[in-house]
């Protein structure tokens, strides 16, 4: 569906990886030299596309879109049958004659205006899809802005866990391509943004709560154990 595919779009979280070069440094230094004391900067990791297929909301926005498709695909259906069911009485008519100009012309209005009816759901649907996902957008940034906050997390990389599969070349090539090659465990904050999702969820309409930058302790998301 396009929702997941706009979801997936809209959420790309982009990062720097000049870190990189630091902690290689870091790591080339002689082991008989102590390392300094530094604060360095704390980067966490986050599965966008794991929360995505695991999210119970836009598993329901997805499962309606699809019904509603549904719906105005077998109402176009019928109406482009009816037409075609008409259209064979121009075969019975005398071609030129008043009533088959009339018939005509009816039948040419009535296809025009199931295309453009056609064209104006389709529109449609993707502006619910736009919406659906800038709204889970939306939700999903606030709440990492929160976490990141709260545990002072200088920088979220997105991150991609899923394994490659052997039947599924494309899934393959993703992997060789992933932009977070390894990263801790405890560096992953993608359980924890999925659930408070989840809580998000299931208290709607409720308005989630939300924190500014600056404001860690007005909530509390969630503790990483992020070490350097």
């Amino acid at each position: 569906m396009r929702v997941v595919k706009l979801a997936a779009q809209a959420l790309m979280i982009s990062g720097s990886l000049s870190c990189g070069s630091h902690l290689f440094a870091q790591a080339a230094a002689p082991a008989t030299q102590a390392a300094a004391p530094t604060q360095g900067t704390k980067i966490a990791v986050i599965d966008v596309g794991l929360i995505v297929k695991n999210h119970p909301t836009i598993k329901l926005q997805q499962q309606q879109i699809r019904e509603q498709v549904k719906v105005a695909q077998e109402d176009l259906n019928k109406r482009r049958q009816a037409i075609v069911t008409e259209a064979e009485q121009l075969k019975m008519l005398n071609e030129g004659s008043p009533d088959f100009n009339k018939l005509q012309e009816k039948l040419t209005q009535q296809e025009a205006q199931l295309k453009l009816d056609s064209v104006r759901r389709e529109k449609d649907l993707e502006d619910l899809e736009a919406k659906m996902a800038l709204e889970f957008y939306t939700a999903l940034q606030t709440l990492i802005a929160q976490l990141a906050e709260y545990n002072q997390i200088d920088l979220v990389l997105r991150a991609n866990t899923e394994a490659p599969d052997l039947k599924q070349p494309a899934t393959i090539q993703m992997a060789l391509e992933k932009g977070v090659v390894f990263s801790r465990p405890q560096l992953d904050m993608t359980n924890i943004v999925l659930e408070q999702l989840k809580k998000q969820a299931a208290a709607a309409p409720a308005p989630a709560p939300t924190a500014g930058p600056g404001n860690r302790n007005a909530v509390n998301p969630g503790t990483l154990p992020l070490t350097h």
